[in-house]
């Protein structure tokens, strides 16, 4: 029932919502929040879990279900088994060890998100990628923001192609001329 979480009539294309977590706020706040997942899959956070692991949510879905996908079925119509709800479609997870050191880990529900260059060109996937690395690398944000742009040149153009044209026609002209001038020489000899 959630049009907003899905693309245009394609239930499988999935629009989901970013958190209001710290790592995605900068998104949020200006308005670089629009991402499509094609075929997600849903991650669970368990609440028990060792206590040396965080884990929270970066993507969730809107009202929707989960549907498993087997050999000769064509339909996307939920079935009466399939799981409804809110799911996590991208799960940031961080374990602290006893000697202070840390892993970070971000699992996303499907890689199309940075693989597809219309996903690049038509979405945020480019700004969310960037955030995704300052997460996972730990250190401090730079203003630098290193974003694909478009490199478009000026075709080189002759302004004139008089003399062009009078060169390309002379040069040949020049060497049966000088090819003449060496073999009457030779041939008074």
């Amino acid at each position: 029932e959630d049009t907003a979480s899905y693309y245009s009539s394609s239930p499988a294309v999935l629009a989901p919502y970013m958190q209001a977590v710290p790592e995605l706020m900068q998104l949020i706040q200006s308005r670089k929040d629009y991402l499509l997942l094609t075929g997600a899959r849903a991650f669970e956070i368990l609440p028990e879990r060792d206590s040396s692991i965080f884990a929270e949510s970066l993507l969730k879905s809107g009202d929707s279900y989960l549907h498993a996908v087997t050999d000769g079925q064509d339909s996307l119509e939920r079935g009466p088994e399939d799981p409804a709800g809110y799911f996590d479609l991208a799960v940031y997870a961080r374990r602290y060890y006893e000697d202070r050191s840390s892993s970070r880990m971000i699992m996303i529900g499907n890689a199309d998100l940075f693989c597809e260059k219309w996903l690049m060109d038509n979405t945020y996937s480019p700004e969310f990628l960037l955030a995704v690395l300052y997460t996972l690398d730990g250190g401090s944000r730079t203003d630098l923001q290193i974003i694909q742009k478009p490199a478009v040149r000026a075709p080189l153009r002759a302004a004139s192609m008089t003399v062009p044209a009078v060169i390309a026609l002379l040069m040949p002209f020049a060497v049966f001329v000088f090819a003449v001038i060496i073999l009457g020489a030779r041939r008074n000899l």
